[in-house]
């Protein structure tokens, strides 16, 4: 029995040995490591890069439509007769028009006797270069009329009022048989890039009266 025991035992193959990692490996591991987060850092840079070019660009977009739409709504409530460019005769970088918006009513003036609105004021946008900004101005006139005239001696305006948008590289305003077109151009630094992000946008809208 105790013979069997110990050739049963002797039959046992040897205990496997455990191998360490060698050198080689731990380097070739490290390396495919690198490798994969480089990669991996690599697509996030342009994932983000992309992301904030977007976002860059929608802000841009969204403060020339500001100027853009306001032209359009107020224009469709006033008079082709009224509106004046400077330096003019067709282009400028100032425009002048009337409306019938009434501050003390809180509405549009018309007059139902003789079929035309009241205007109460005039309307001026113009581009401050210097300071890379479109502004818009309101003139009141000390007694409303129905009568449709341009804004006397216009360059004389272009002072002061509410900035509509800033960092404004160019704003052209183009006048011709009811119709005014507008042409903008913008640009603005982003972060993570030293190229400024550049835009322009192009608007018409029609005189009504």
């Amino acid at each position: 029995m105790v013979g069997q025991e110990q050739g049963a035992a002797g039959n046992q193959p040897p205990p496997l040995r455990r191998r360490g990692q060698t050198l080689l490996e731990t380097l070739v591991s490290l390396g495919l490591l690198s490798l994969l987060m480089m990669l991996m850092f690599a697509v996030y840079r342009m994932g983000a890069n992309a992301w904030m070019k977007g976002d860059a660009q929608v802000s841009l977009i969204q403060d020339l439509r500001v100027v853009t739409e306001r032209l359009a709504r107020e224009l469709e409530r006033s008079a082709y007769e009224s509106a004046t460019l400077d330096p003019g005769p067709n282009t400028g970088t100032a425009l002048a028009f009337m409306s019938s918006w009434d501050e003390a009513t809180q509405r549009y003036d018309y007059d139902p006797a003789v079929g035309s609105p009241v205007w109460h004021k005039y309307l001026v946008c113009y581009y401050d270069a210097p300071a890379r900004e479109v502004r818009w101005l309101e003139v009141p006139l000390a007694t409303p009329t129905s009568t449709a005239v341009p804004l006397p001696g216009l360059a004389g305006y272009r002072a002061g009022g509410r900035v509509m948008a800033s960092q404004v590289d160019r704003c052209d305003f183009l006048l011709s048989e009811g119709l005014l077109e507008t042409r903008l151009e913008t640009s603005r630094k982003r972060y993570g890039s030293d190229v400024p992000e550049k835009l322009q946008l192009e608007g018409a809208a029609f005189f009504r009266n």
